[in-house]
């Protein structure tokens, strides 16, 4: 992607999206589902994936402040984002109060919940769905089905985390498919 093609990029992602953009992957994605919708219609994603099966668990740990690593991460983002944001846009972008949803995770476990409830409806969801729509793609989303996330919500952290790798479950079960370097 050149430099000069972020600022057009930025202001569609940002119409498209109609939410707080925190750093540069809702341009990335954005640049994505161009490139996709040129050759196809329909896109199955891996949306949710790493939230529910426990895909970064460096994230999840928690801070010597008793926060996830990824709230530690998030809140200057947020706070970097609502200082750019345009005044004009302001008024149609919804803010979720992140300090008050980020408070109270206690472990691994709870971080990943908290995840779900704040930075996928949040954040992930909307940037996959809305700049796909944008580029007139379908998405479809299989680790957002009720089975697949209740199945991957019931699982421990001992089976989606081994060795500080998460997604333990989606690894193996693809082990015989996939080159072991993929996997």
């Amino acid at each position: 992607m050149r430099e000069e093609s972020l600022p057009e990029l930025a202001d569609s992602t940002i119409r498209a999206c109609e939410i707080l953009i925190y750093n540069a992957r809702a341009m990335a994605k954005f640049a994505f589902h161009l490139e996709v919708a040129k050759r196809e219609r329909v896109l199955l994603s891996g949306v949710g994936a790493d939230d529910l099966f426990m895909g970064d668990p460096a994230a999840l740990a928690l801070t010597r402040q008793g926060i996830p690593q990824f709230v530690a991460r998030r809140l200057p983002e947020v706070d970097l984002a609502m200082f750019f944001l345009r005044s004009e846009w302001s008024k149609r972008v919804k803010q979720p109060d992140w300090r008050r949803d980020f408070s109270g995770a206690n472990s691994m476990n709870a971080s990943r919940n908290l995840v779900l409830r704040t930075l996928l409806p949040h954040s992930g969801l909307p940037v996959e769905m809305l700049t796909a729509a944008t580029h007139g793609l379908e998405v479809r989303a299989p680790f957002l089905d009720r089975d697949v996330a209740a199945f991957a919500l019931a699982q421990s952290e001992e089976q989606l985390v081994r060795d500080g790798h998460g997604k333990w479950l989606l690894r193996d079960a693809l082990a015989d498919l996939l080159p072991r370097e993929v996997c």
